[in-house]
């Protein structure tokens, strides 16, 4: 028997980082979708997906036993798994229950709580139920793990790989900026709303990675000062109340500032 294959080749693996629902185990699964996701249409031939998107759906199915269902592809951080998984997901009970609460005023962006779904039962009698985790930040291992991990989704219309046809904006922000900026920004929904309303409306893309790079510190400017006023605003209020302060605005405002250096 020849050996002339190289060491340690048994072990390699090809990783597919994807997730099927109808494929996890019985039980509560959490993740944390990590980005906008993206969705459309999708059906099947000869073992190979092809999706549409959503304005783009064909006027008839390759099979018409099997219409094109509704999909939603979603980037998310796996609990379990402790990795980042691109999860394709078809059910009409998760789509329903993610599309109510991405309309939310409460929940709103899913990026910034975590997803818990309970698949029940096996076959046909599988149930999904779908709950959101209080609000919390994105813990730094999710986003160490997605700058070093960034996907285009855009590549599933077109059967291309996510990852491997993924390419940095070069004329826009990195994946870090944007980090910063959307921790920044915080809660203040209406700077949010009007930042990624322009970019929208002015053919940039969806998401601060879009951003012209001229645009940026603009922003962050704006942001800070924002933040710096409702710091200001908030030791007023607690001074009106009656309680001791002891620390002025400018610390107030430092304490409350994301450090750009720990993303």
């Amino acid at each position: 028997m020849s050996d002339f294959l190289p060491q340690g080749y048994e072990e390699l693996k090809i990783t597919k980082n994807y997730i099927s629902l109808s494929k996890l185990e019985p039980g509560e699964h959490k993740f944390r979708i990590v980005q906008r996701p993206k969705c459309g249409w999708v059906e099947w031939k000869e073992r190979k997906p092809y999706r549409y998107r959503p304005e783009q759906k064909p006027d008839s199915s390759f099979d018409a036993k099997e219409p094109l269902r509704p999909f939603w592809a979603c980037y998310v951080w796996d609990y379990a798994r402790k990795g980042l998984f691109i999860v394709e997901i078809t059910q009409a009970t998760v789509l329903k229950a993610l599309t109510a609460y991405g309309k939310d005023e409460v929940w709103g962006d899913f990026t910034k709580y975590d997803i818990k779904i309970v698949k029940e039962g096996s076959g046909k009698e599988t149930k999904y139920i779908v709950s959101p985790v209080p609000h919390k930040e994105m813990v730094d291992e999710i986003v160490e793990a997605l700058m070093r991990s960034p996907v285009k989704l855009e590549a599933l219309y077109d059967g291309g790989d996510p990852w491997g046809d993924y390419m940095p904006n070069k004329d826009g922000v990195t994946q870090q900026e944007a980090i910063y900026l959307d921790k920044l920004i915080g809660d203040d929904q209406n700077l949010r709303d009007n930042i990624l309303g322009f970019l929208k409306s002015n053919g940039y893309g969806d998401g601060f990675m879009n951003m012209p790079s001229d645009m940026y510190p603009k922003m962050v400017e704006r942001a800070t000062q924002n933040r710096k006023n409702r710091a200001e605003q908030e030791l007023n209020e607690q001074k009106r109340k009656g309680k001791d302060i002891s620390m002025d605005i400018d610390t107030m405002f430092d304490e409350e500032m994301p450090l750009e250096a720990s993303m």
